[in-house]
């Protein structure tokens, strides 16, 4: 070999150990801070509820009030099934019982509103569950639009603590 190609070789094998240790560096930084950011962990946590409630039909996909498993509003991706809401109302009154079917690690309030911020009504009563953050609180919105009985609306999910 030439001594300029054995150059080339030591400057293109020295760039390739550079941008995998670079790369390698990047993933454990990404990780520690996601594990550590309170922000984080409530925008996660506020995403994956607004994303289990809105895409998903649940487990069974004919849960109700008296047999819930995983618990999805869904009749299809971004349509919500009037009768899932009201079984979701229904057991917003035990507030503990729906944080643990819902696997929510932090305090929640979820509220399904018209477009014009109306508050959509079941026949379990008004479509806003949880408890609303106090005043000092570090809490996180994630806003979904969805369609509900052929209207437009919006999937508030605030996860806060």
């Amino acid at each position: 070999m030439r001594k300029g190609q054995s150059y080339a070789l030591d400057l293109g094998a020295s760039l390739v150990l550079f941008v995998v240790l670079l790369g390698l560096f990047e993933i454990y930084w990404a990780q520690t801070i996601t594990q550590d950011d309170p922000i984080t962990q409530l925008r996660l946590e506020a995403n994956r509820i607004s994303q289990q409630l809105s895409e998903q039909p649940g487990i069974p996909a004919n849960w109700n009030q008296s047999s819930p498993g995983y618990v999805g509003l869904a009749s299809e991706r971004l349509v919500i099934d009037p009768a899932k809401l009201a079984s979701l109302v229904s057991l917003g009154s035990n507030y503990s019982q729906l944080k643990d079917l819902l696997g929510v690690r932090y305090e929640f309030l979820l509220a399904l509103n018209y477009f014009n911020s109306a508050a959509v009504n079941t026949t379990s009563g008004p479509a806003a569950i949880g408890l609303a953050p106090q005043f000092d609180s570090l809490a996180i919105s994630q806003q979904t639009q969805t369609i509900y009985e052929g209207n437009r609306t919006v999937l508030y999910v605030v996860a806060w603590r």
